[in-house]
C-alpha cells in the first residue's frame, strides 16, 4: 500500500506495478479537492520548471 492521502472526499488510486506514469484521484463533487486539483494542474502546466521539480520528488 502506498503512503497517500485518503479522506472520505478523496482517494488516490494505486497501481499494481512499480512503473507509475499516471496518477488517478477520485474526489467528491463540491469538495475542496475538486476545486484545488485543476488549480494545481494548471500551475504545473504554466511553469515547466515547477513541474520538473515536482516530478523529481
Amino acid at each position: 500500500m502506498l503512503d497517500t492521502l485518503r479522506t472520505p472526499k478523496m482517494c488516490n488510486l494505486e497501481s499494481a506495478t512499480d512503473q507509475l506514469e499516471h496518477a488517478r484521484q477520485l474526489v467528491a463533487l463540491g469538495s475542496v479537492f475538486e476545486r484545488n486539483c485543476p488549480r494545481f494542474r494548471d500551475r504545473l502546466r504554466a511553469a515547466p520548471e515547477r513541474a520538473a521539480a515536482y516530478n523529481a520528488l
